[in-house]
């Protein structure tokens, strides 16, 4: 009997079971299982967290890229999936002051492009735009 496995002490599976939570080490202490018990038990645990977490950047990747073929859908049919660019069958009915908005709005989105040089960008991009704003606004 001597020769007969003991169950680990929580000095030997701290050390052992390096990462281990201690809700993993307490259930080892109480099933009493040996070190190859609790080493075998931890590293199934590790394998079963790993496909977990390998299942959920599956799904993350699949729901991007249904996001991504969505927002291509949107774009491609004219619509601006934010809701705040104007939409084909009213683009007569929009002013040259939403226009000119709009514009510097989207120009921002541009990597390193504040305000100021978005408006320089969208009077460079669309001679006019900015006067018939200022006629518009002004009448």
């Amino acid at each position: 009997m001597a020769n007969e496995p003991q169950p680990a002490t929580l000095k030997e599976l701290r050390s052992t079971l390096v990462g281990a939570d201690s809700e993993f080490i307490v259930e080892q202490l109480d099933n009493e299982s040996t070190l190859q018990q609790a080493t075998e038990a931890w590293l199934l645990d590790q394998q079963i967290r790993l496909e977990a977490a390998l299942g959920l950047v599956d799904k993350y990747k699949a729901e991007a890229e249904e996001a991504k073929a969505e927002l291509a859908t949107l774009k491609a049919g004219g619509l601006d999936p934010v809701g705040d660019s104007v939409t084909p069958e009213r683009a007569d009915t929009t002013s040259a002051t939403d226009e000119w908005h709009r514009k510097i709005k989207d120009a921002m989105c541009r990597p390193g492009v504040d305000r100021m040089k978005a408006t320089a960008i969208v009077n460079r991009e669309n001679p006019g735009l900015r006067e018939s704003m200022l006629s518009e606004s002004r009448s």
